[in-house]
């Protein structure tokens, strides 16, 4: 509201502001200063800010005096920008009086305008879930006009979701929600309001209903529920036109149809608030099931073939009068003894509608099928004894299956299986009334032990080796002709060796072996035991096999021979292994004792011609390294001494050779007093 100023006021402010211009005339003679000021826009309520923009010739400004009263006097504010909330909207005289650093006042005056408010307001609409919440401004201003509308529908803080005077939205969730409202005045005022409504929840409706067969009462009973408020009313449609004919305030109504057929039934429920929701089902009210079977007269213990083609139904229950009941369509069932008995069948349809029929069936007594039997050994005759009861009726026919392609039809037979195996043998009993039974049992007929003597190695060997014959026993008992029990025996001896298993039905198998041992040759030896001096050769043989090996070979020319010599250095003791044409050996020993005599074979002649004979002296007396030998020519000057003396000298002397003729030897040897002297020719 534009607020009207008194005359006195009128005065006053025309009384100032002709001192201020009679004070500007003053100074433009002087002075070029220059009062000014710029101002913000003003809306009501809101402060206005106010910025000097004045000017001075000379010195500087040092202070800004404000007067927002037109009183003239500049005390209600100091410094170069300054703001001023006014109380209402309307004209304000504004004088700004500044002071330059030269003591020179300048002073200007301007009305400014504070626009009006305008009152923002509108209407908000509460809805139902799915349908639309309306708004409408019933803002107002006094002074001016609205020119904008704003609306924050989603209450995010920004109006920019409408921008006419009224809105609406459809919300997807019930709640509480706000809405804003912003209103702008052609001078740019703002003003905005808020307010609270809601958007009320749908009831969830939903209903059950029982005996949908044709004539009964159907009950119908709603589930319903709505998660602020409450229900308040029920309305009923039960022919589907869409019409409700019946409301209720209680979820349970009762109705009895007059003809089968299909209804579409629905119910609307209502809350407090107003919101409705609703649902349909089909129901369907089902006449009564056809029923009706047929059957022949059976026999006790068989399972009798209930021919149902003739119902119409989706369930059944079976009694069939002896204590026992089914619910398959087309049931087997069987009787466990003779007699009358009532069936009755219970038949519903897929609306649970039901109905009953019965009828009478006479079972015959059934023979007991019967026999028993032995099992055997392959080869061993089965005996079959029936044992077959009538129970009340004569028995006429019997037919045997024994399980490998034969038969008989005689009360009590015997078979001979002509294989190892188990065979499913059959007796099938006949009465007079055709009812019969049967009985299958398994005869073994078992395979003899599986026995197979195993040689761990020849057969055929020498006296003192043996050969491990083996059988897998398998868990059988088994029995050799040697009296041993065990599963592996060792043969020594030349003979047949059997074995006999027996499982555990009694069955025996058997095997033999043929086992054949060769006497050891006899080895004879020569000499048996002989003494030879060091250095002499000794012949020795055997005999008595095929082949020979001598141990040790040490000093023999050929161990690998029946009559090999030796030159043995010490005393040995020699054993020959002997081998006959079967392979078996056998060993004898013989020993050389050897002397350490001195015994030289000491020769006289000497011919080193270099022709492969008598080209060194050998005397044998390598054989003992104590010696030393001397050699003299015929006036008694050594031509040839050595120690250890290796039977090695060729008539040579200081690298010649020594002239033909005759020599004289010494041959001595440390530790004894043994010594060899003689004449040595050398010829050439």
């Amino acid at each position: 509201m534009v607020k009207t100023f008194k005359e006195t006021d009128m005065n006053k402010v025309m009384r100032i502001l002709g001192i201020a211009i009679i004070t500007m005339i003053f100074s433009m003679k002087s002075y070029s200063d220059v009062s000014n000021f710029i101002y913000s826009s003003a809306c009501d309520g809101s402060a206005v800010k106010f910025t000097s923009t004045s000017t001075v010739s000379g010195g500087t400004i040092v202070s800004y005096e404000w007067d927002f009263n037109a009183d003239g006097n500049f005390t209600d504010a100091t410094g170069p920008v300054v703001t001023k909330l006014f109380a209402s909207a309307g004209n304000y005289p504004v004088g700004l009086r500044i002071k330059s650093s030269l003591n020179v006042l300048t002073t200007s005056y301007k009305t400014i305008t504070v626009n009006p408010l305008a009152v923002a307001n509108f209407t908000a609409t509460d809805a139902c879930l799915g349908g639309t919440n309306n708004f409408t401004s019933t803002s107002t201003i006094v002074g001016g006009n609205i020119v904008k509308y704003k609306w924050d529908l989603n209450n995010d803080g920004i109006y920019d979701d409408s921008t006419a005077n009224t809105s609406s939205r459809k919300y997807s969730l019930p709640g509480s929600y706000i809405v804003g409202l912003m209103v702008v005045t052609d001078s740019g005022c703002i003003s905005v309001a808020s307010k609270n409504f809601r958007v009320n929840p749908l009831p969830v409706i939903d209903f059950n209903f029982d005996k949908t067969c044709l004539y009964d009462t159907t009950e119908f009973a709603v589930s319903s529920s709505v998660s602020g408020g409450s229900i308040v009313k029920y309305y009923w449609n039960f022919n589907g036109d869409g019409i409700y004919e019946q409301n209720t305030t209680v979820p349970v109504n009762k109705l009895s149809f007059i003809t089968a057929g299909n209804y579409i039934v629905q119910i609307k429920a209502e809350t407090d608030n107003g919101c409705t929701e609703d649902t349909s089902k089909l129901v369907v009210i089902a006449p009564k099931p056809t029923l009706n079977f047929t059957f022949a007269s059976s026999c006790m213990g068989y399972d009798i073939n209930i021919d149902n083609s003739f119902s119409f139904a989706k369930s059944y229950l079976w009694k069939f009068g002896d204590g026992t009941t089914s619910t398959s369509a087309n049931p087997l069932h069987s009787y466990a003894e003779a007699g009358v008995f009532k069936i009755e069948l219970s038949g519903s349809s897929a609306y649970g509608c039901s109905d009953m029929i019965s009828k009478n069936i006479t079972i015959h007594p059934t023979p007991t099928a019967a026999f028993t039997n032995n099992n055997v050994c392959i080869g061993g005759i089965v005996n079959f004894t029936n044992q077959s009861t009538g129970n009340g009726a004569p028995i006429k026919d019997y037919y045997w299956d024994f399980g490998d392609f034969h038969g008989e039809i005689i009360l009590n037979p015997i078979h001979q299986y002509m294989n190892a195996g188990s065979y499913t043998a059959s007796l099938i009993v006949s009465n007079i009334f055709n009812c019969m039974d049967t009985i299958t049992k398994t005869v073994d007929v078992y395979s003899l032990p599986v026995v197979d003597i195993v040689e761990g190695g020849p057969t055929s060997f020498c006296r003192g080796d043996s050969v491990k014959l083996s059988v897998a026993t398998g868990g059988n008992t088994v029995l050799w002709a040697t009296g041993e029990n065990t599963s592996e025996i060792f043969a020594k001896n030349s003979g047949k060796y059997r074995v006999v298993l027996i499982d555990n039905h009694g069955c025996v198998n058997k095997d033999s072996v043929i086992v054949t041992v060769y006497e050891l040759p006899l080895i004879s030896v020569s000499p048996k035991d002989t003494q030879v001096s060091l250095g002499k050769e000794v012949s020795i043989s055997a005999w008595g096999a095929n082949s020979y090996t001598w141990t040790p070979a040490d000093f023999l020319d050929n161990p690998n021979k029946a009559d090999p010599v030796s030159l043995p250095l010490n005393t040995t003791t020699y054993t020959v292994l002997g081998e006959d044409i079967h392979g078996c050996k056998n060993s004898q020993s013989l020993k050389i004792t050897v002397n350490t005599d001195y015994n030289l074979e000491l020769t006289n002649l000497l011919t080193p011609n270099g022709d492969g004979a008598n080209d060194v002296w050998n005397i044998g007396a390598r054989f003992y390294d104590d010696n030393e030998v001397v050699i003299y020519d015929r006036w008694g000057v050594e031509v040839y001494r050595q120690k250890a003396y290796l039977d090695d000298w060729d008539g040579m002397y200081k690298g010649n050779p020594v002239p033909e003729g005759t020599y004289y030897y010494v041959i001595t040897f440390e530790g004894t007093d043994k010594t060899f002297a003689g004449y040595l020719t050398i010829l050439r």
